[in-house]
């Protein structure tokens, strides 16, 4: 394989990047643990970085597949929720107007529809698109930097939070995501759609806490035990 040096923010790498390929996975954008004041501030990297990847994808005669991460949150947010009857679905979209949603969901949702709203006019392209929309990624990482969605369990053992809120998460492995995505590359009858990648259940954040207590009994003790 070889490495090329590309920005989200520039243009230039992106064409040699995607050059000769056949395949092509976008997969993140910045997701800090504390969201920016200005719900807005994420959204330049993330969805200009988005349709700069999956231009030079699609002007590449090469490519026969584009797999783009988006994420839960792009879906789950919209001004009457929650409702306990409704489920959320491919067809579900956040709404970034709403003042109460903060900056990571409002650049994962614009991002995702700069994508769809591309695709849409390039005859074919549509056709050449597949979405992932995980939910809380967690599992083994590749190396020493800790992930958002990461140190968020570090904090749990670390003491950082002794109580946490009631609600619940629904947690998906990482190794389950990236399957998702290998195979979202070649199957049928996935262009075009948004894919959920998500466990059959969720967990409260109590439950998290005390699972990770169990998985990790040296940080048992440090683990939430009381909810807000």
């Amino acid at each position: 394989f070889s490495l090329v040096t590309a920005d989200l923010m520039s243009d230039s790498g992106w064409k040699e990047a995607v050059q000769g390929c056949d395949y092509v996975i976008h997969i993140a954008s910045p997701y800090p643990l504390k969201p920016p004041q200005d719900r807005h501030a994420l959204v330049p990297v993330a969805r200009d970085g988005s349709l700069r990847v999956v231009r030079a994808a699609l002007e590449e005669p090469t490519v026969e597949r584009i797999v783009l991460t988006s994420s839960v949150m792009a879906m789950a947010y919209w001004r009457d929720f929650p409702k306990p009857e409704r489920h959320i679905t491919e067809d579900c979209w956040t709404d970034p107007t709403w003042d109460q949603v903060t900056a990571y969901p409002v650049s994962k949702t614009m991002a995702e529809k700069a994508v769809w709203d591309l695709v849409e006019k390039q005859e074919g392209a549509k056709d050449k698109l597949v979405v992932v929309n995980p939910m809380m990624v967690w599992g083994p990482m590749y190396d020493s930097v800790i992930s958002t969605s990461s140190e968020i369990g570090y904090l749990f053992l670390t003491g950082a939070y002794p109580a946490v809120p009631q609600m619940s998460l629904t947690i998906v492995d990482v190794r389950d995501v990236a399957q998702l995505m290998e195979r979202a590359l070649v199957a049928p009858n996935v262009t075009g759609r948004r894919l959920i990648a998500a466990s059959s259940g969720s967990l409260s954040m109590l439950d998290i806490g005390r699972t990770l207590g169990k998985a990790f009994p040296k940080y048992a003790n440090k683990v939430p035990r009381y909810t807000l």
